[in-house]
């Protein structure tokens, strides 16, 4: 019986093997070029081909690059990189033009009203929100119990 171990950056799944790999948004726009270091000691050169953007949460094969499979070890599965985009926290203003002239695509406007309330979008943290909504669990459940039972999630909205 073959034993598996774990490897510090591949995964297998069957005879697929998975990695992950940060790129910047930089490099996921104008293309990829790296090497990755197999098993067997081989260095692969990796590069996307010419043009192609990788989103985030992206994954890209590179064929015959796994491992042998079961019982035919002339035949390989693939290596499969999963892609993680690492964006910029912010950017300057002559960034920013620089990058809505390059940067084909409409960019969304809208013309403010005296009605309108101005709202910025800020951070979000789910495990703060998960940590304050367990802490305060009980207030929920007894708002859930005085409208007349917890058998679903109940909001109310104001109409003006």
């Amino acid at each position: 019986m073959i034993k598996v171990k774990d490897h510090t950056k591949y995964t297998r799944k069957g005879h697929h093997l998975f990695m992950s790999k940060k790129i910047s948004l930089k490099t996921a726009l104008t293309g990829a070029k790296f090497t990755v270091e197999q098993m067997d000691g081989r260095v692969l050169h990796v590069s996307t081909e010419p043009g192609a953007v990788i989103a985030d949460g992206t994954a890209k094969m590179i064929e015959q690059e796994g491992m042998p499979m079961h019982g035919n070890p002339f035949v390989k599965g693939n290596l499969v990189i999963q892609f993680a985009v690492e964006y910029p926290e912010n950017l300057d203003e002559k960034t920013v033009t620089q990058l809505k002239k390059l940067l084909k695509g409409k960019v969304e406007t809208v013309e403010v009203q005296d009605e309108m309330e101005p709202c910025i979008l800020r951070p979000f943290n789910a495990a703060a929100a998960q940590a304050e909504y367990e802490q305060n669990k009980s207030a929920y459940d007894s708002d859930d119990e005085e409208e007349g039972g917890g058998d679903g999630q109940r909001v109310q909205c104001a109409q003006g």
